[in-house]
Formats: C-alpha cells, structure tokens, sequence
C-alpha cells in the first residue's frame, strides 16, 4: 500500500485518531450494534440522524478545534449520544466515542441493501386483525 501525498490521515501521517478527517467521508448511512443494542446514524448536508435503542437524535456536524464533531439535542433529553468524536472513518467503518461513554463502531450502509450481520426481528406470530374504521 502506498500513501499519496495530501491524502491525509493515513498512516506515517503523524497523526493518531481522527486529526485528519474529512467531514465528507461522515456522509451516509452507519448501522451497527452496540451493547446488544441497534445504533444508526445518517449524515448528510452536515447534518446528524441519529437512533439508538429508543433514543431518537439529530444535530449537526460541528467544526472543533478543526475536529469534526458529531453535536446532537436527544428528543427523550438523553445525554449519552449528545457529543461525539470521530475515533476514525473509512469508507467502510465509522468509530464513534461519545462523552456519555459509550462508543460505537459502525458499518457503512450500502444504499438500498441491507446490511449483513444484524439480528433479525423476533417473530411476531398470529396478530390480531386491525378492525376496519
């Protein structure tokens, strides 16, 4: 593997965790599972959407100290997923670590496929039918 020059961030670069990261390579789709738990995050336009268990999420991606930053308000007033640092990201795997202690690692969604390695929905069995109104 060789290293282009301007590419940043790579390795040799000097640099340790995210202190190069594009906020370009944010955009899309991270899914993954974190405490047994589903995590999604979507970036787009610099801006956050973010569902983790029951926490529903959004905000901005933030500019810190040249550090991208992920800076959420939590509709439920959780705090755990309200500030995030890019650990590291490629094309591939996004590494979260959020000042609420918890830390995600994330697979890129490819656009209309699901991603492999999720659990699937427990069964549901007989419902009931939804009367007609």
């Amino acid at each position: 593997a060789s290293a282009t020059p301007g590419a940043g961030g790579g390795e040799g670069s000097g640099e340790s965790g995210g202190g190069s990261v594009d906020a370009a390579a944010l955009e899309g789709t991270w899914v993954g599972l974190t405490d047994g738990k589903n995590v999604t995050v979507s970036i787009a336009a610099r801006k956050v959407a973010l569902v983790a268990d029951k926490s529903v999420c959004q905000g901005d991606v933030k500019d810190m100290g040249g550090e991208p930053m992920l800076a959420l308000k939590c509709t439920d007033g959780g705090t755990e997923r309200t500030m995030g640092a890019i650990d590291s990201v490629d094309g591939s795997k996004l590494v979260v670590s959020w000042d609420g202690g918890a830390k995600d690692t994330l697979a890129k969604a490819e656009a209309g496929k699901l991603p492999s390695g999720m659990p699937s929905l427990p069964d549901l069995g007989d419902l009931p039918e939804v009367p007609a109104p």
